[in-house]
C-alpha cells in the first residue's frame, strides 16, 4: 500500500492516494512517533546509550526471538522483520510499530467488525456447498430461488448465531478500557514527559473528532464505534 520515499511528508508514498484510513493512519503514525522521539531524548542523549543499555537490547532480543521466533532471523536483513536496535531514531520506530499494530491498525479492524460480519450474508463464516455448474440439479435450484440457494450455502442458524455472537463481544469497548490519549496523573513525576505526553494527547484527540481512525480515542456518546 505504500513505498518508502525520504521526500514525502510521513516518508512513504501511497500507491492509492485517495485511501481515507491509510492517509489518516499517517497522522496517527506520526504523533505516535513524535511522542516516542521526544520520550527517548528525555532518557538517551545519544545513539551509543541505546547500543549500551543492556537491559534494552535484552528486550528487544526477547521480544523478537521468543515472542516472534518464526520472524528471529530477519534482524537487519534487507526486506526483513527487524531493524537493528542501534540508535535513538531505531528505538522510536521499534515503540511506534509496536504501538500502531496494537492501537491503529487494530482499532478499525475490531471495532467496525460487528457492523459488516454481524449480517451474516455480508461475510458467511463459511460456505457448506459448491458453486453448481451449469446443467446440473444444483444449478437448476439455483436458477429457480437464488435466494433461496444462497441460503442453504451460507452459515446455519447455530453457526451464525454464535459468530454474530463473538463479532459482538471483540467490537464492543470494555467499560475499564484505556485509551493512548489518556494518563493517569500519577504515572509519572517527570514534568517533561508530561508536556510531550499532553502534546500527544491532544493530537491524537483532534485525530479522532476530525479524521476516520475509531478506537484510538474514548468514544463518544454519539460515535458509531461506541
Amino acid at each position: 500500500m505504500a513505498e518508502l520515499d525520504s521526500n514525502a511528508k510521513h516518508g512513504v508514498k501511497l500507491v492509492v492516494k485517495d485511501y481515507p484510513y491509510a492517509v489518516d493512519g499517517l497522522e496517527v503514525w506520526d504523533a505516535m512517533k513524535a511522542w516516542n522521539t521526544d520520550y527517548i531524548d528525555i532518557f538517551y542523549n545519544d545513539d551509543s546509550e541505546i547500543q549500551k543499555d543492556t537491559e534494552l537490547q535484552a528486550w528487544y532480543k526477547e521480544y523478537r526471538t521468543i515472542g516472534h521466533g518464526d520472524k528471529k532471523q530477519d534482524v537487519g536483513a534487507p526486506g526483513g522483520s527487524w531493524p537493528e536496535l542501534n540508535s535513538k531514531t531505531s528505538l522510536a520506530f521499534v515503540l511506534t510499530t509496536m504501538q500502531w499494530i496494537a492501537t491503529a491498525m487494530h482499532a478499525p479492524i475490531n471495532y467496525g467488525l460487528y457492523d459488516y460480519a454481524g449480517f451474516m450474508p455480508y461475510r458467511p463464516a463459511i460456505t457448506r456447498r459448491l458453486i453448481p455448474d451449469h446443467g446440473t440439479q444444483e444449478w437448476e435450484e439455483f436458477q429457480g430461488d437464488p435466494e433461496k440457494f444462497f441460503l442453504s450455502v451460507i452459515s446455519d442458524t447455530d453457526t451464525t448465531t454464535t459468530a454474530m455472537s463473538v463479532f459482538e463481544q471483540v467490537s464492543a469497548h470494555a467499560p475499564n478500557e484505556e485509551y493512548i490519549d489518556e494518563r493517569s496523573p500519577f504515572w509519572t513525576d517527570d514534568e517533561k514527559v508530561h508536556t510531550f505526553n499532553l502534546r500527544v494527547s491532544f493530537t491524537i484527540q483532534w485525530l479522532s473528532k476530525n479524521r476516520w481512525v475509531p478506537g484510538i480515542s474514548k468514544p463518544s456518546k454519539n460515535s458509531s464505534f461506541s
